[in-house]
C-alpha cells in the first residue's frame, strides 16, 4: 500500500505520452495489485507481470490504462539503461 499520496499526481512525459495538467489524487492510500516473480524469465515475462500494477496507478489517476504499454502487455515507453 502506498501512503501519502493526497495532492500528488501522475507525473508523466516523454515522446510517446504526455500529461500537460494532471489531477491531483484525492485520495490518501493506493493499493497496488501484488506482484511475485518465482522464476527468471525474459524482460517481455517481467513486462506483462508489471502490467495490472501499472494500470492500477493509471486508473487511480482518472486513465482507463497504462499508457506505456501496448495490446500485446509490452513496454513501450522509454527504456533506462
Amino acid at each position: 500500500m502506498n501512503k501519502g499520496i493526497s495532492g500528488a499526481s501522475l507525473g508523466v512525459g516523454g515522446d510517446i505520452w504526455t500529461v500537460d495538467n494532471p489531477v491531483p489524487f484525492k485520495f490518501s492510500e493506493l493499493l497496488l495489485p501484488e506482484i511475485i516473480i518465482e522464476d527468471y524469465g525474459t524482460e517481455q515475462d517481467y513486462q506483462r507481470v508489471m502490467r495490472p500494477a501499472f494500470d492500477t496507478l493509471w486508473n487511480a489517476a482518472g486513465y482507463s490504462e497504462s499508457k506505456y504499454f501496448n495490446k500485446n502487455n509490452l513496454w513501450v515507453g522509454r527504456s533506462k539503461r
